[in-house]
C-alpha cells in the first residue's frame, strides 16, 4: 500500500508526503489523500494501486482507496452544509490572452 503521510496539520490544511517506485509528491491540501491520488496518477502510478492516509505515528490507515478511485473523487463542501464525496471536476484551463493587433 502506498502511504500518504501527514507531516503537519494546521487550520484545516494537512502537509503530506507520498512516494512510490522512486516517484515522490508532497504538498498542502484540505484533501491530502485525494490530491496525492491525482498527482500520483499523473505520474503514471497504476490506478488500481492501493493507497492510504496515515497520521503521524499511526500504523493503521485512516482512509484507504485506489489511486484511480481517489483521483476521480473530491469532497463537496457547499456553503449550506451537506458535506459529501463527489466526482472530481478539474478547473477549466485558463484561456490564453487574445493577441493585440
Amino acid at each position: 500500500m502506498i502511504r500518504v503521510e501527514i507531516t503537519s496539520y494546521h487550520l484545516g490544511y494537512a502537509e503530506y508526503t507520498a512516494s512510490q517506485n522512486g516517484l515522490h509528491t508532497s504538498g498542502k491540501s484540505r484533501q491530502p489523500l485525494l490530491y496525492a491520488c491525482r498527482e500520483l496518477k499523473r505520474m503514471g502510478i497504476d490506478p488500481e494501486a492501493e493507497i492510504g492516509l496515515f497520521w503521524p505515528g499511526s500504523i493503521v490507515a485512516s482512509l484507504t482507496t485506489t489511486i484511480g478511485a481517489g483521483a476521480n473523487t473530491t469532497v463537496s463542501e457547499p456553503s449550506y452544509g451537506g458535506i459529501k464525496f463527489a466526482k472530481y471536476k478539474p478547473y477549466p484551463p485558463a484561456e490564453a490572452p487574445s493577441p493585440v493587433g
